[in-house]
């Protein structure tokens, strides 16, 4: 019998493919959320969301994901992924 899931190749290519879905529709449905808030909150919220309960490696993938495209991720995800990038970015060269 054939598992729903498939298992990776040996390139591990359908994983990163399954990996990045998951980011992608768990990214949207945080963007929906806060598409209910006001305008000027949905992107500092979706960042700060996502900033916040996101380990480092899940917020690489998913800005690899956009810096390849990005085709899935609804315009206030991207936008929101572009702050946050932006935030860690003066963060990080403020604590060097």
């Amino acid at each position: 019998m054939r598992s729903a899931t498939p298992s990776p190749d040996a390139q591990g290519q359908p994983y990163q493919h399954d990996h990045a879905a998951r980011l992608v529709r768990m990214a949207n449905q945080i963007g929906a959320f806060f598409e209910s808030q006001r305008v000027d909150l949905r992107i500092p919220g979706v960042a700060e969301h996502i900033g916040q309960f996101w380990d480092k490696k899940m917020r690489r993938d998913i800005y690899a994901y956009l810096d390849h495209g990005g085709e899935e991720l609804s315009p206030t995800v991207i936008a929101a992924l572009q702050h946050l990038r932006s935030m860690e970015k003066t963060i990080g060269h403020s604590r060097k």
